[in-house]
């Protein structure tokens, strides 16, 4: 008894002492979990996946040259490496941090920073840099990248969580930082100031539309990448998604209270059709006088790319974003950023009238429940084609039914609370399920197929891109190697 009494006493002292850095949100009346059937049911179809060449660790994003078929892969040292189409290694073309510590116009590759890229490689390895802030930081943590041609000029965009954006000229290997986390983010003047300024902790994701303009993801304005798991335990509204002009070279707000944002992928552009008006001068008569003018209008046809989809990681969502739209109504969607805040408000009249508030306010929900912990989404380059668009997303792991730990613990404060106090972080991370998963979805957000590895061989996802020339799925991890599934493993259609 006296045992007993001690024990709980001891308990009660180290509960009280231990600091709970959680300051979580609860997320109410959740959609119920999924289950694996039907289009989505089992299959072994990743767990044929082969490893790529070299030993490098946490292949977050991939990108492809699609002419010459060169892959581009960011990695946990704080390197982005090439390889060819077949996965074989052709070098490093970019180190964040070197560019930084150098003259901020190269690739970062000085044989200088020699030393320091060595350092990185082994410390990421060996799996200590990703829980290591100061550390990580100090290599750069490059995640989504991509690949874009410019007026017959090829350049890599990257991302890296610490650091910003990047844009590297793939020929002459000249590197511009076009966003840090010391640019100055404009927003409404109706908008939650408090959030609005805050500095970017964790640059996630950015995609390109065809006007140059970029959007990206800040996951958290209170932690950085290396401590992604409190952040993920909160499940709290602190994400933001930002867009970048390259005329103006600002940076606007364009969303925030997203609960860890993640993946960014702009949906295929589309024809529009304005009715302009057009001066038509007056025709000249023999003594040279002209007429009166007329004004006609004329339907005018424009190709826009505007709807981006935003992967709500601790939301179990994708969300479809009509960059425009949102910015015409920014002042009410970022007026108060908390749980209940301008974009849940949008995202609930929507749940009545989808596409009439989606005309108006610009944010609806592309996949109400996706079925795991969703990372990076990629638009199919291979199978796109003919009016038909497949989207492929990277899931770090499943979340279904019976049950979920994440699903379970961010319906209760109590529990994480009890969790984050007692149990190790590095310990909670092994709590989450070893499972390989691709889903793939069409242009109208129906979940149409899934890839699987049930063994876990094929983990931890974080992207699944199709190789433009062979057809193979390219797949990234946060912790993992690189792996390619051949193109005759996969089916020869979606649907």
């Amino acid at each position: 008894m006296l045992w007993t009494i001690l024990i709980g006493v001891l308990a009660v002292v180290y509960y009280q002492l231990v600091p709970n850095v959680l300051e979580p949100t609860l997320w109410e009346n959740p959609p119920p979990l999924t289950h694996f059937e039907g289009k989505l049911a089992v299959n072994q179809v990743l767990a044929n996946a082969q490893r790529a060449e070299g030993h490098y660790h946490g292949p977050e994003s991939i990108a492809f040259d699609s002419e010459l078929g060169t892959a581009y892969v960011s990695f946990g040292d704080g390197v982005v490496r090439s390889f060819s189409g077949e996965g074989k290694e052709l070098g490093p073309v970019f180190f964040t941090v070197g560019f930084i510590n150098g003259s901020m116009q190269g690739d970062g590759l000085d044989s200088a920073h020699e030393p320091l890229q060595n350092w990185c490689y082994t410390e990421s390895v060996a799996n200590r840099l990703a829980w290591d802030t100061e550390g990580e930081k100090r290599c750069g943590r490059p995640l989504g990248i991509r690949f874009r041609k410019e007026e017959d000029i090829k350049y890599l965009y990257i991302v890296d969580a610490y650091h910003g954006i990047f844009k590297l000229n793939l020929e002459t290997h000249y590197t511009v930082a076009l966003v840090t986390p010391d640019t100055p983010i404009k927003f409404h003047r109706l908008s939650d100031r408090s959030v609005a300024t805050k500095t970017p902790l964790f640059f996630n994701d950015l995609d390109i539309s065809l006007d140059g303009k970029v959007v990206f993801t800040d996951s958290s304005d209170r932690h950085t990448r290396s401590n992604n798991r409190p952040e993920i335990l909160d499940g709290a509204p602190r994400g933001r998604l930002f867009q970048y002009d390259p005329v103006t070279q600002g940076v606007s707000l364009l969303l925030c209270g997203l609960h860890f944002p993640n993946g960014v992928q702009f949906l295929a552009p589309k024809v529009e059709y304005h009715t302009e008006k057009v001066y038509i001068a007056g025709t000249v008569n023999g003594e040279g006088v002209a007429g009166p003018g007329t004004t006609e209008e004329r339907i005018v046809e424009k190709v826009v790319q505007q709807e981006v989809l935003v992967n709500e990681l601790t939301r179990f969502r994708v969300l479809k974003i009509n960059t425009d739209k949102v910015l015409d109504n920014v002042a009410s969607l970022t007026a108060s950023c908390d749980e209940d805040g301008g974009l849940y408000q949008a995202l609930a009249m929507n749940a009545h009238t989808d596409s009439e508030n989606y005309a108006i306010t610009g944010v609806t929900t592309f996949i109400p429940n996706i079925p795991g912990l969703v990372d990076n989404v990629r638009r199919d380059t291979k199978l796109s084609k003919d009016g038909k668009e497949y989207y492929l997303f990277g899931l770090g792991s499943k979340s279904t039914a019976p049950f979920s730990l994440l699903w379970t613990v961010l319906q209760s404060n109590l529990l994480r609370e009890i969790i984050e106090r007692v149990v190790p972080m590095k310990l909670v991370e092994k709590l989450v399920p070893r499972y390989g998963l691709v889903l793939v979805a069409n242009d109208e957000g129906e979940l149409i197929n899934a890839l699987h590895d049930p063994s876990g061989g094929v983990a931890m996802l974080s992207q699944a891109s199709r190789h433009p020339l062979t057809g193979d799925l390219w797949l990234g991890s946060h912790s993992e190697p690189l792996a390619i599934l051949p193109a005759h493993f996969l089916p020869e259609n979606w649907e």
